[in-house]
């Protein structure tokens, strides 16, 4: 899986200072997986991966357990299924939020 989404099409990661940042597009430990998308429509693109690969290994992703940040007012609704926060969000013990100076007192 994590093969296939490092190389696929359309799957925009982060930019820090207008550079994408393609060594944190996608990150794993353990049985985490956490994607960095730049857009809806990365997301949507990564999702689909996720569920091709999941329907070969015969496993599914929990959409309602799936946790996303996003920029306060950008939905009005929760698409995709995934519980979208506008809170900082704990990857790995690191607080990741858009909101420099909140990641830095959290961490």
């Amino acid at each position: 899986m994590a093969h296939k989404l490092r190389q696929v099409p359309g799957f925009n990661g982060i930019k820090i200072l207008g550079k994408e940042l393609k060594v944190l597009k996608l990150r794993q430990h353990a049985d985490d997986t956490s994607l960095f998308c730049a857009d809806l429509p990365s997301v949507e693109k990564t999702l689909e991966i996720v569920d091709n690969v999941g329907n070969l290994a015969g496993l599914k992703l929990n959409r309602k357990k799936s946790v996303s940040a996003r920029k306060m007012g950008k939905y009005k609704s929760s698409p995709l299924q995934l519980k979208w926060l506008r809170s900082p969000v704990k990857i790995l013990c690191i607080y990741v939020s858009f909101n420099e100076n909140r990641n830095k007192q959290l961490n």
